[in-house]
């Protein structure tokens, strides 16, 4: 028996399972693997491929919320990594926007609807030790003129 075409795409979840599809009724995909740092083992990301698109069922992660990003990989070996067509609910980050399934009973923090503060704003100058650019005129002598610097640079780690 034929399978039936895929009917829905997009991503829902259950109280056991979550269920990742994507749309690829004319076959230009060759392979879809989710990109998520919700706790899915790395061995069970990839999706099969199913009449009219490709499916990825999971057992639910231990969060309330995901954020994920479907990777499209290409017969040509190219790759492309996009926010899931069929889900319109994204969340901003450092690295661009990711798709978000919340889970049934999920409910935001209650800080998200805080007004948000002011904040202050600090200008600083960090001042530069003759004419040292990075990648330009770095002295063969690097750790003692690390040292020598080293007072006027921000703390980072």
């Amino acid at each position: 028996m034929a399978a039936s075409p895929m009917t829905r795409a997009g991503a829902w979840a259950g109280d056991a399972t979550v269920v990742f599809r994507v749309a690829d009724a004319d076959g230009a995909l060759s392979a879809v693997r989710l990109i998520q740092e919700a706790g899915i083992p790395a061995d069970r990301l990839d999706f099969i491929r199913r009449a009219g698109g490709w499916e990825l069922t999971a057992t639910r992660p231990p969060v309330g919320r995901m954020e994920y990003l479907p990777e499209f990989r290409y017969p040509d070996g190219g790759t492309k990594v996009v926010t899931d067509p069929a889900n319109p609910r994204q969340a901003s980050g450092a690295f661009g926007p990711k798709s978000v399934l919340e889970f049934p009973g999920y409910r935001p923090p209650a800080w998200l609807a805080a007004p948000a503060s002011r904040g202050v704003r600090t200008t600083s100058e960090l001042p530069v030790l003759g004419a040292v650019m990075w990648g330009h005129d770095v002295p063969h002598n690097w750790p003692s003129w690390r040292a020598q610097v080293a007072h006027h640079l921000p703390r980072c780690c």
